[in-house]
């Protein structure tokens, strides 16, 4: 069985480099020699120094460390990543970012203007809650790039 290596890149397992056999003989062989040819080619033979650098031997490891996995050096040993983080937000930005500014500038006016407001059914203190998230969704939008060129 050949040896077989990963590529570490900042703590993670990027990219996988199965061992090598020989293909041919040296240049010094002559016949009658033993024959290399299937043999294991020792990795300082076809990678250079930076490379190995790099390397960790994962041969022997059970499990077998998967892409993205996590390397401790410490240890020698790898791990699950863990799960990617979820913004517990609703996607608010998502949802709007094809309405512009101006946009959310009328919604905020209608809100303001609603007849609704001072006959009880929207109270002062829900409407100053929506007045100051449009205000931050303005914001919000103003300091992305423009999604439309992205």
């Amino acid at each position: 069985m050949f040896r077989n290596y990963v590529r570490i890149e900042n703590n993670t397992y990027v990219e996988f480099y199965p061992g090598r056999a020989y293909d041919s003989e040296s240049v010094d062989w002559q016949p009658g020699d033993p024959s290399r040819i299937g043999l294991e080619m020792p990795i300082v033979e076809w990678q250079p120094p930076w490379i190995i650098a790099a390397l960790v031997d994962v041969t022997d490891m059970d499990p077998q460390p998967q892409y993205g996995w996590i390397y401790d050096p410490a240890t020698g040993l790898f791990s699950e990543p863990p799960p990617p983080y979820v913004d517990p937000r609703p996607p608010i930005i998502e949802e709007l970012e094809n309405i512009d500014q101006e946009s959310l500038r009328h919604i905020r006016s209608l809100i303001v203007n609603d007849p609704t407001i001072g006959a009880g059914t929207v109270e002062r203190s829900e409407l100053e809650l929506l007045e100051a998230r449009a205000i931050v969704l303005i914001a919000e939008l103003e300091a992305l790039p423009d999604l439309k060129t992205a």
